[in-house]
């Protein structure tokens, strides 16, 4: 079988091939419209792909830099597709390497391995084969709350008015995640908050603005979501909140934003399903790993390694 090995093109239809391996591959799911503008935004070099003469799929990696720490590359697991040769995934992991520490700017290699994945123990094996040591690993805390209850909150501020959104506001929504230091990193580019916002968030509806007085000051929206053993674990479906943007100096209406969400949850009658907060945090201290199993709102979600400097 003739193997045809090929960087990132726009508009080629990889996005989908990218997005069937993966979710073939890990048991976890993907969208192509997300992975094409991640893509996009990386660079072609940074994602690389096997296919057979026939364009059909076997096998990619991927790379990233970071935005906050400079000189800190990720490099992806080799994915492939079910009968592949190993070679192809050797041939994959081996030149993304070689073109991560080919460059001057790369100072350090990381990597990291989704827990839910159903080959997560194949991963951590063929990392820690390559030279990779664990570093840390990234825990969830949830909470779950009543949505009725929270729904009968008082306001933090009389100031506080809360609406539902419309797609007449996504240049306020834009406006508003872009002014958010942290949510803004969630997309690399407008052009993909806007298709987030405009595909996605306001067709599916339930988006809310609060306003103090007439600016608006936070957005978010309430999701259904149903277990999907990457966002939400579990047998059970929650409520979430699927963003959140908050204009600098506003952070206490935070509470109105959540009461707010919790009005909307009920009025589409979902007011018997709980609503989940949740936040993310790394650690390297062992008594995370061993309170995952003794506290039911703590969730151990990825091992983070790193690739010892070359001597």
């Amino acid at each position: 079988m003739k193997i045809k090995y090929q960087t990132f093109e726009p508009n080629k239809g990889l996005g989908e091939i990218q997005a069937k391996i993966y979710t073939t591959a890990s048991g976890l799911p993907a969208r192509a419209e997300e992975i094409e503008q991640r893509n996009i935004s990386r660079g072609a070099e940074m994602t690389r792909y096997a296919l057979t003469e026939k364009g059909e799929p076997l096998g990619y990696i991927t790379a990233y830099d970071s935005d906050s720490e400079i000189g800190r590359s990720t490099i992806g697991y080799p994915w492939t597709m079910p009968d592949v040769p190993k070679e192809v995934q050797t041939h994959l992991f081996n030149e993304m390497l070689t073109y991560l520490q080919s460059r001057e700017n790369t100072l350090e290699i990381r990597t990291a391995v989704v827990l839910t994945s159903k080959i997560a123990d194949k991963q951590l094996a063929f990392f820690k084969d390559q030279g990779f040591v664990e570093r840390e690993r990234v825990y969830r805390f949830n909470r779950d709350y009543d949505i009725t209850e929270v729904s009968t909150w008082k306001s933090p501020k009389d100031a506080f008015t809360s609406r539902k959104a419309t797609p007449k506001d996504l240049q306020l929504l834009l406006e508003l995640t872009q002014a958010d230091d942290y949510i803004k990193q969630a997309f690399p580019t407008k052009e993909a908050w806007t298709h987030y916002f405009k595909d996605r968030v306001l067709k599916d509806d339930h988006a809310v603005l609060v306003f103090e007085n007439d600016q608006a000051v936070a957005a978010s929206a309430a999701l259904l979501l149903k277990p999907d053993q990457q966002f939400l674990l579990g047998d059970k479906e929650r409520i979430i909140m699927r963003f959140t943007a908050i204009r600098p100096g506003y952070r206490h209406a935070w509470k109105h934003l959540l009461i707010a969400i919790a009005r909307e949850a009920k009025a589409a009658g979902w007011s018997k399903i709980p609503l989940r907060l949740s936040f993310g945090f790394t650690t390297g201290d062992p008594l995370a790993k061993t309170l995952t199993g003794l506290q039911p709102e703590l969730e151990m979600f990825e091992v983070l390694l790193r690739l010892p400097p070359q001597t």
